[in-house]
């Protein structure tokens, strides 16, 4: 049986100057969840537009459950203006109003939750008081062996400690990357960020309910965090990188389809025990998401702790 996968969060296309890509983290997650043979739904709103109406075919043509997906009569479907700044990282201007800031609590959403095995959601979605009140509602209702995610994802200013806090202190497992890990802990603990190490661990010390932290950084792979194990570094294989859109989407896919399949490890022998899993980020027809244009995306299966 397939594991049931559920994403909250925004739905958007990308915008490239003259080219649109779907994506929105949530929604690349739920995509490649499907790609590691899950059952994924996503939770999320569109307009009725031209965009929105794209959006849900691809959805539908990718085996992911829209149930959820509200359609608003008045809201657009999201936009995201990509650049890239001057280090050749991605940067973004999200447009508002947008679907998204209102997903409304729906018995679609409700019978989704109630059954799913992860779920996964980050702050942005959390921006409006609309969409942030059905999180709040959809979280409370999760089954108890429910694996709880919380994607960073930290974007502009849409972002404080109220909104870190909550989310921290609902979550089994903290995702982020390199960049966003000092952003965290400067946020959360109100001082400048010590050494890497010592964050990781105080944020994982500072929220009980926190099983792992686990941080991306760029070409030199991940580390995982936990309580009572030593930090786990993975390296990822050499790859040309076409496009870092949606890597780390990829990456949270790939971590939490394998937990779910019971990739476990024992602290003393973590390191024996590792071993690549190659993630294919495949060409699909008509631009699904950005992060197709990843040739290969790599992480350490047998590294994954078991929840």
């Amino acid at each position: 049986m397939k594991n049931k996968i559920a994403s909250f969060g925004e739905i958007v296309w990308d915008s490239f100057g003259n080219t649109e890509t779907l994506g929105g983290a949530p929604l690349n997650f739920a995509y490649f969840c499907t790609k590691f043979g899950c059952d994924a739904a996503i939770i999320s709103a569109v307009g009725r537009d031209r965009f929105g109406k794209a959006a849900l075919e691809k959805i539908s043509e990718n085996s992911i459950n829209a149930d959820a997906v509200i359609v608003h009569e008045t809201l657009p479907t999201g936009i995201v203006d990509v650049g890239k700044g001057p280090d050749g990282l991605p940067e973004y201007d999200i447009r508002r109003p947008a679907a998204w800031d209102e997903i409304a609590l729906t018995p679609a959403a409700k019978a989704i939750v109630a059954r799913c095995e992860a779920f996964c959601f980050g702050t942005l979605s959390q921006r409006s008081p609309v969409s942030a009140g059905t999180l709040k509602e959809l979280l409370k209702i999760l089954p108890k062996h429910c694996l709880k995610v919380f994607d960073a994802n930290l974007r502009q200013k849409y972002f404080n400690r109220e909104v870190l806090n909550f989310s921290l202190s609902n979550a089994d497992i903290l995702k982020l990357n390199d960049a966003e890990l000092p952003i965290v802990f400067e946020t959360i603990f109100a001082k400048k960020s010590p050494d890497f190490d010592i964050a990781a661990n105080a944020i994982l010390d500072g929220y009980p309910s926190l099983k792992y932290l686990v941080c991306t950084i760029g070409a030199e792979g991940h580390i995982i965090y936990g309580r009572g194990i030593t930090p786990l570094r993975g390296l990822p294989k050499p790859v040309e990188v076409v496009d870092t859109v949606g890597a780390g989407d990829a990456f949270t896919a790939g971590f939490v389809s394998a937990v779910l399949g019971g990739a476990g490890i024992e602290a003393q022998s973590a390191r024996r025990n590792l071993r690549h899993l190659h993630v294919h980020a495949e060409e699909l027809s008509d631009n699904f998401i950005s992060a197709k244009n990843i040739l290969w995306f790599a992480l350490f299966r047998g590294s994954h702790p078991q929840i």
